[in-house]
């Protein structure tokens, strides 16, 4: 009677009635006091698990370090190794993996490592190496591939004075830390898998449902982590795949759009500013930014060439010069803005030179800070963010087409 269960095409492996075994014919230079033929039952007469299961004794006998003269694995560099995996073409895998995978997965594991020792008779250690699976890529803490995907893109705060470039690194910094703080301090980058950064989506969840914050601040942990692995995996892991790459936040209806100014408190903030303790040029600000949608930063990096009151009709210039290297999200921001209201005009024309005390690298964060006190004290939920979208608003409300 034919046997129902065919034997898989490996070397290593014998059907004996309905059990299949993994055999080792022990060469003669390893031999010794050994058995010449080593038996060990694979436990099952399914042929799709046999490779699978063949896995531990291949690594125990076929590719042990006797093979190779008493040499072992811990000789070979990683970088050696994805290379000699490469040139064998097999790729890289961890050999206690093995057994945790699916039986595809596992078979598309370790298929290739027997094929590639079939075909190599002796060998050399870094070539056993990739065969077995027997590196394992070294440790990366999220810290540390931050600290690599900085060194890596150093054009991300490319003409930054150092305050900025500290605060574009933050974002980024920020979301490690919180992913650290939730997940542990010493995960292993390499070995994240979906589930984990799925896990850590549902703790962000969580904590939008207890008001920590938005869903939009959660979803932008989730993008920085994902640009941060994507960058280091795209340069020294190319083997490894991106666990953040698909993960994202949605259907959670807690958008906070921005509250919209009435005229009432338009007139009060005019009214308070007048007699507030705020600097003139925080006053000007204020003004400037109702008039023209321009934000702080913007205005704070004006210089003399920018500021043009003389013109037919005064206007101000948003672009690059020797305070601003470039302008943040380019096109359309590089923009000519009319002075049209003469309240904002006039006090304009108090700093033809631009607002010199604050040209410094915290000038900016001062004129926030100042002006982030003055809303939160006269209209308390709403912020110069939404002031300076007053114009924009105005022309919604007007049934205007922005061109």
């Amino acid at each position: 009677m034919k046997n129902p269960h065919p034997t898989p095409n490996t070397r290593y492996c014998r059907l004996r009635r309905i059990t299949y075994y993994f055999l080792y014919n022990t060469p003669a230079h390893r031999r010794g006091g050994a058995q010449r033929q080593i038996w060990r039952s694979l436990n099952t007469s399914d042929p799709r698990k046999v490779v699978v299961r063949m896995g531990p004794f291949i690594q125990e006998f076929v590719l042990s370090e006797g093979l190779i003269g008493g040499e072992t694995s811990q000789d070979v560099s990683y970088t050696e190794y994805l290379e000699t995996a490469k040139k064998v073409k097999v790729a890289p895998y961890e050999a206690h993996d093995v057994e945790r995978q699916s039986v595809q997965e596992s078979i598309a594991m370790i298929g290739p490592a027997i094929v590639a020792r079939a075909l190599i008779p002796t060998p050399s250690k870094a070539e056993v190496a990739a065969i077995g699976g027997a590196l394992e890529a070294p440790a990366l803490t999220l810290k540390d591939a931050f600290s690599r995907f900085k060194a890596l893109h150093p054009e991300k705060v490319f003409g930054l004075n150092p305050v900025d470039a500290k605060r574009k690194w933050r974002r980024y910094e920020e979301a490690v830390d919180d992913f650290c703080d939730q997940m542990g301090q010493d995960i292993d980058v390499l070995k994240l898998k979906n589930r984990d950064a799925f896990d850590y989506r549902a703790k962000l969840v969580q904590r939008v449902s207890d008001g920590e914050f938005k869903s939009d601040a959660a979803n932008k942990k989730l993008g920085w982590l994902r640009i941060v692995i994507k960058a280091v995996f795209e340069s020294d892991y190319p083997e490894q795949r991106n666990p953040f790459e698909k993960v994202k936040i949605t259907d959670l209806d807690d958008d906070e759009k921005r509250q919209a100014f009435d005229e009432t408190e338009v007139k009060n903030i005019r009214k308070e500013l007048a007699r507030s303790a705020m600097s003139d040029e925080a006053k000007t600000v204020a003004l400037l930014g109702e008039c023209t949608g321009a934000g702080a930063k913007e205005l704070l990096l004006l210089l003399p060439d920018d500021i043009c009151l003389d013109a037919p009709i005064p206007y101000i210039r948003i672009g690059e010069n020797k305070l601003r290297a470039k302008v943040k999200g380019g096109g359309s921001r590089h923009r000519e803005v009319p002075i049209v209201c003469p309240d904002a005009l006039s006090a304009l024309r108090n700093y033809p030179n631009g607002f010199e005390k604050f040209h410094d690298p915290q000038g900016p964060t001062r004129m926030n800070r100042a002006l982030s006190d003055f809303f939160k004290k006269v209209v308390p939920g709403k912020g110069h963010y939404s002031y300076r979208h007053r114009l924009d608003d105005l022309l919604k409300a007007s049934g205007c087409v922005r061109p």
